[in-house]
């Protein structure tokens, strides 16, 4: 499987201050990654998110290090509410073609296969993975617990495999007779 785009962030229990971020965020910088602040409506120069975000999975490196480097400064336990990954999946194996009616972000209409262990898609939550099957595989996961892309990478993978042996979604077309509802 191979990764064509990542996005790995953190979101702040309370709005963490700008200024204690900027020179870890500097110091985190690399050639290819975008960084991105999602700043507090209610208090000017506060931070309530931070994403790294870049083709294949170089924001990792700059994510681990600036995580590093936040932790010397804060205890991450009481600072971070949740790690977030999102990604977009190349697989070799799985081509679906089947029509959906539900947005997975961004309100746009998708095709493909949608899994989700939230109610009601509500990305609201500290915890939560959706998994979209399509063209390429989309995953938004959310843990309090850090984990990287290359995990992400990992759990897609046994998913893809877990779906093709059931029967559900043969290599080339979907066999929609040996979907049991």
């Amino acid at each position: 499987m191979e990764i064509i785009k990542s996005a790995v962030g953190i979101i702040f229990v309370r709005p963490y201050p700008e200024e204690l971020l900027n020179p870890i965020i500097e110091e985190s910088r690399r050639s290819g990654v975008e960084i991105s602040l999602e700043e507090d409506e209610r208090v000017q120069k506060y931070i309530k998110s931070i994403i790294f975000s870049s083709e294949k999975d170089k924001c990792q490196e700059s994510f681990d290090f600036f995580i590093r480097r936040l932790s010397l400064k804060s205890d991450l336990k009481e600072v971070v509410w949740a790690y977030q990954v999102e990604c977009a999946l190349k697989s070799k194996a799985l081509r679906l073609g089947i029509p959906s009616s539900l947005p997975l972000v961004g309100n746009v209409l998708l095709s493909g296969l949608i899994f989700s262990n939230v109610k009601n898609m509500d990305l609201n939550q500290r915890k939560l993975c959706v998994v979209q099957f399509d063209d390429q595989i989309r995953v938004i996961k959310r843990d309090d617990k850090y984990f990287s892309v290359v995990d992400v990478v990992r759990e897609a993978e046994k998913l893809e495999k877990v779906i093709e042996e059931l029967g559900m979604i043969s290599i080339k077309t979907i066999n929609l007779s040996s979907i049991r509802l």
